[in-house]
């Protein structure tokens, strides 16, 4: 079957040359079915030889009508490197397809994708389920961050926590896609008539650039969609080095500085400083609930530390940014 509808799949690779070589064949299949689709691997100025290795890889498997890989031109960031790629395509795609570069589609992923969209003409993403390399299903969809859930967020505390916290579906009985409000960005479909020029916020170098998108989308009265019937592995965490999942490396300051910078977008500088405010106490609960009832805290190393230097203490002297 061919789909009448061309099709951009956008890879970010920072380091990451030798998995995306790995996976490359995988996702090349997962775009066969359409009338026209092109790879285009943005590299964020790597360190070694990636893109030298990723360019060598295509000429020797005769991949360049399929994929192209080129130079950011400095480290952009995972915005900027999307951005980077829109600006490089041959034409104005039907749909992109964002993927990590630790990530891999099954063979009709985003087949199942454009169904979905194609469904829902009022859907500007449509998002897949999310499994790690052990075929477990990630938490991939969730709420947009308020300020009102920040502290309940973080202290889990009973009925506080169960008011910030996404329902968790079982996706194994669901034969329908389901509505949410924003998706990981590890991978995702994009209606390119919904999407702004350039797509993303590139004053996010990493992390909340998604979220961000998909509230713009949200306001322009879009929705996004989650197929359980689609499937990424993602291995995560591959690039960074560290995630909100892995306790014992701190998370990156670029994680504190775009929570920042989200809040004060969205409920401007008072809010932001309310929110952060609100955040550190649920992060002092949380230790201190910890330390009465002894259990070991599943947090990043230096969680409370780094965000009062890098989120908090920001805000308190006026910088937004």
């Amino acid at each position: 079957m061919t789909i009448d509808a061309s099709l951009a799949v956008v890879i970010v690779n920072y380091g990451a040359a030798d998995f995306i070589i790995r996976h490359l064949d995988e996702t090349i299949a997962s775009t066969r079915a359409f009338r026209e689709a092109h790879v285009y691997i943005t590299d964020n100025a790597s360190p070694g030889d990636d893109l030298e290795k990723l360019n060598a890889h295509i000429a020797r498997a005769n991949l360049e009508d399929a994929v192209s890989a080129f130079a950011a031109g400095g480290n952009l960031g995972f915005a900027g490197g999307n951005n980077a790629a829109f600006a490089r395509f041959h034409a104005r795609p039907d749909y992109v397809f964002f993927l990590n570069p630790d990530a891999w589609p099954a063979q009709d992923a985003i087949e199942r994708l454009v169904e979905t969209l194609d469904a829902n003409p009022e859907a500007a993403v449509a998002a897949p389920r999310i499994v790690n390399e052990h075929g477990e299903t990630a938490i991939s969809y969730f709420h947009f961050p308020a300020i009102r859930d920040q502290f309940g967020s973080e202290a889990e505390l009973g009925f506080l926590q169960r008011r910030s916290s996404w329902r968790i579906l079982d996706l194994d009985a669901l034969q329908e896609p389901i509505e949410t409000e924003w998706v990981s960005g590890a991978s995702f479909l994009l209606r390119m008539n919904a999407a702004a020029d350039p797509p993303m916020d590139d004053g996010y170098f990493l992390y909340f650039e998604e979220t961000d998108m998909m509230r713009a989308l949200a306001k322009a009265g879009w929705r996004v969609l989650l197929d359980p019937r689609s499937r990424v592995t993602h291995v995560g965490g591959l690039t960074t080095g560290a995630s909100v999942n892995h306790l014992d490396h701190p998370l990156p300051v670029c994680w504190h500085r775009s929570w920042r910078r989200y809040f004060v977008k969205q409920y401007g500088l008072a809010g932001a400083l309310l929110a952060a405010l609100l955040k550190t106490g649920g992060i002092i609960a949380y230790k201190t609930k910890a330390i009465l009832l002894g259990f070991p805290p599943r947090r990043p190393k230096r969680y409370l530390r780094d965000f009062v230097r890098y989120g908090l203490a920001p805000l308190l002297i006026g910088r937004k940014g």
